[in-house]
């Protein structure tokens, strides 16, 4: 487990590379993502622990050196006291406010997430329904080959079925015709034969008549 020491060893690491790289004091965000650590860690480290940048000026090199040095160094110290607490001052303000920018930045960034998320998600449905309406289409357009393929076969049933019924009535009655025909013919032969025998009854009557 990170002790704070630890973790501020590990901070004042990370600031000083990010000094020596940039030549300049690192953000906020730059120390966190240095670091490894949270937001609230960097910013409060830079508040409390970032080294000051202050540096005591030279004293003037002159005749009255020996004479100004001991007021010279009380200046600055006053001085330094006064751009100390306005430094840290800053420091502070500034550390919050980056603090306060780069937790705004984050939640961005999440919601950003969050609804690239729910694109992808809408994106991924979407195309489900496509691919879904586009096999009930395909399935239909399936199902209405399907019947009008039963149609053209029914039809052609029912063609077929209307030449042979037609052929079948007119055999029928060519067949009809030729049963008339035949019946004529055979009345016709009846009637000779009645014909005939009544002849031959008549003659044999004829005979016997005159052989009596």
């Amino acid at each position: 487990m990170t002790t704070a020491a630890d973790r501020n060893a590990i901070i004042l690491d990370a600031y000083t590379a990010l000094t020596s790289e940039n030549g300049r004091r690192p953000g906020v965000r730059a120390l966190r993502e240095r670091a490894g650590v949270s937001t609230d860690a960097a910013a409060a480290w830079l508040k409390n622990n970032a080294p000051a940048t202050n540096a005591a000026p030279e004293v003037p090199e002159d005749q009255l050196a020996a004479l100004l040095t001991p007021l010279w160094a009380a200046a600055v110290a006053a001085a330094g006291e006064d751009t100390s607490e306005a430094h840290a001052a800053e420091i502070t303000a500034l550390t919050e406010a980056e603090a306060q920018a780069v937790a705004r930045a984050d939640e961005a960034e999440q919601r950003v997430a969050e609804l690239e998320q729910r694109i992808a998600e809408l994106e991924t449905d979407h195309a489900a329904r496509v691919a879904e309406l586009e096999a009930a289409v395909a399935q239909a357009e399936s199902r209405i080959a399907a019947a009008e393929q039963a149609a053209a076969t029914a039809q052609a049933s029912v063609d077929t079925a209307r030449t042979e019924a037609a052929a079948a009535v007119q055999q029928a009655e060519k067949r009809a015709i030729a049963a008339e025909k035949a019946q004529v013919s055979a009345e016709a032969v009846a009637e000779t034969l009645r014909v005939v025998v009544a002849g031959f009854q008549q003659a044999a009557g004829n005979s016997a008549a005159a052989t009596a």
